[in-house]
């Protein structure tokens, strides 16, 4: 979009690692995979409020405090589209068919597209491997239950990945593979080479063709939310008042302070 004011920043649009900060926990995670990417990228980097400079460092730090709301507009605009997603489609889940089933079992069926065991296993395979590397013994009641737990929120991650999916497919949104290659260059050089990010892959059971697949999935998902953020606010939403701007400076001024208070030695 464009903008009414020179000196205004550019409205940049999210990259590829900013995903989760638009879908939030139900983010796709390029199978899970991608969370060990750029460090973790994927999880959230650089869009959290951070630390100014100075009070007399209003002016400097306005470009960042202005990406950093129209950041959450954004955000906000997207989560409400996938509330209406939701709210408008039919959305069935089994939970209980996870324990015991084959691989063919539907465990959801969103708009008469079924999500299979085949597909849920590996999300919840990489989840109890995480787990049982901090310590938790993988055959123990405690890992059970925490299972149990995040069966919900791993299912609705399919039933997100599932209804963008089909709004991409409305659309008509296609990636070429020149993109891929783009995007698989983009982590070679994050891993230091495309050897290591392959050697990454094979330690976490995910061959090439479902890399490859995954990166076209995420892709298209990326240009689907970008032309939506195009349509649904305009310029008139990205801009802030003063107020606006001075307010966020303010608080993030004062968890600055909070943080130097907290890292100071007690006094005995």
């Amino acid at each position: 979009m464009s903008t009414t004011q020179s000196d205004a920043p550019e409205k940049k649009r999210f990259s590829l690692s900013k995903l989760t900060v638009y879908l939030g926990s139900a983010a796709l995670l390029l199978g899970g995979v991608a969370i060990g990417f750029a460090g973790g990228a994927l999880l959230g980097s650089g869009d959290a409020a951070t630390p100014q400079p100075a009070d007399d460092g209003f002016a400097q730090a306005r470009p960042q405090l202005e990406q950093q709301l129209i950041q959450e507009r954004e955000r906000e605009a997207f989560s409400n589209h996938l509330d209406q997603l939701r709210a408008d489609g039919d959305i069935q889940t089994y939970p209980e068919r996870i324990d015991g089933g084959d691989a063919g079992t539907v465990i959801a069926v969103v708009n008469g597209s079924d999500i299979l065991l085949a597909d849920y296993q590996p999300l919840e395979a990489q989840q109890i491997q995480a787990m049982t590397s901090q310590g938790l013994d993988p055959d123990s009641e405690e890992m059970r239950e925490m299972i149990d737990q995040q069966r919900p929120q791993l299912i609705d991650h399919f039933i997100t990945r599932t209804l963008l999916m089909q709004q991409v497919a409305q659309e008509g949104i296609t990636i070429g593979d020149d993109q891929i290659d783009e995007q698989i260059a983009v982590y070679s050089q994050q891993f230091g080479s495309e050897e290591a990010l392959y050697e990454q892959l094979d330690q976490v059971g995910l061959s090439r063709e479902q890399f490859y697949a995954e990166i076209r999935e995420e892709l298209a998902v990326q240009e689907y939310i970008e032309a939506f953020l195009d349509t649904a606010l305009s310029d008139a939403d990205l801009e802030f008042s003063e107020e606006e701007l001075r307010e966020m400076y303010e608080m993030q001024q004062q968890m600055q302070q909070q943080q130097m208070q907290q890292q100071m030695p007690q006094q005995p």
